[in-house]
């Protein structure tokens, strides 16, 4: 049997009898003794206990989730279609180049924030003409493949996180669905939330069922060669638009909302203000 307990993968070339169970980045637990294989990847936040302890050897009222609970999803960029970026180095480029190339922090931040440390880089770059709906359909599609199989774990007390930059909203917003779909089919209430960054094509994107769980940050200057026309995404929560990025120079304001900590310290601001993520605890 592939699955067993919690649909995690049974390890069997560690034991051909099933014993040992994969939590993906969380190690995984021998059966037999209740151990982990190798040491608890967050040991040090629990000093009082054995690093290859399990549920803090309390399973009956303990849960240990996988912790991917936080997806970054870029927009266009050619270097995803390129072969010298296929294989792991691909999540290396989109974490380091994409997401972190001026602001080296931006990612590390947006953890931070919702206490969650382990991530998932996705990519909705298609081409110059894509379609929102195209690029939100398979963020959908996406959702419902990995939760089906295993890579994100459902819980009522364990919300999704899903930051979104440009093309990648649409993309996102459909991701955001998808979990919510999926949650919903097996009677799980899924949290989710969204950040919305340099949104292309706000007009096109259909927000149902998570603009109440989201908010969007657009310079008011935006105006991306590759992306255009930008502007706000309705019934979204609106965190300062009319804020124009400047400091270096030639940095866009497409590019700002994830190159300057001003644009995600307005979505923290309206955050607080209106009370709309769900964070890790």
């Amino acid at each position: 049997m592939k699955y067993g307990f919690g649909s995690f993968e049974n390890l069997k070339e560690l034991n051909a009898n099933n014993d040992v169970i994969n939590f993906g980045d969380y190690g995984g637990m021998d059966l037999r003794t209740g151990r982990r294989p190798g040491p608890e990847p967050l040991t040090q936040k629990y000093p009082n206990l054995s690093p290859y302890a399990v549920f803090a050897n309390n399973p009956v009222l303990m849960t240990d989730l996988d912790g991917r609970d936080i997806v970054f999803v870029n927009g266009f960029s050619p270097h995803d279609n390129n072969s010298q970026f296929n294989g792991g180095s691909l999540d290396w480029w989109r974490k380091t180049k994409y997401w972190n190339s001026e602001n080296k922090n931006f990612t590390t931040n947006v953890e931070n924030y919702f206490n969650d440390h382990k991530t998932f880089y996705l990519s909705a770059s298609q081409d110059y003409g894509s379609k929102a709906a195209d690029r939100q359909r398979s963020g959908y599609e996406t959702a419902l493949a990995m939760v089906e199989s295993g890579q994100i774990k459902l819980s009522a007390d364990n919300p999704i996180t899903v930051v979104m930059h440009s093309q990648g909203n649409a993309y996102g917003a459909g991701y955001m669905q998808g979990v919510l779909h999926a949650g919903k089919e097996r009677g799980l209430d899924v949290k989710v939330n969204g950040v919305m960054l340099s949104v292309h094509q706000p007009d096109d994107i259909n927000t149902d069922n998570i603009k109440n769980r989201s908010i969007q940050f657009t310079y008011s200057n935006d105006n991306s060669i590759y992306v255009k026309p930008m502007g706000k995404i309705k019934d979204v929560a609106d965190a300062n638009p009319n804020n124009i990025a400047n400091g270096k120079s030639g940095l866009s304001a497409h590019g700002a909302t994830i190159d300057k900590n001003e644009a995600f310290e307005a979505i923290k601001n309206t955050d607080k203000q209106k009370d709309i993520y769900t964070k890790k605890k």
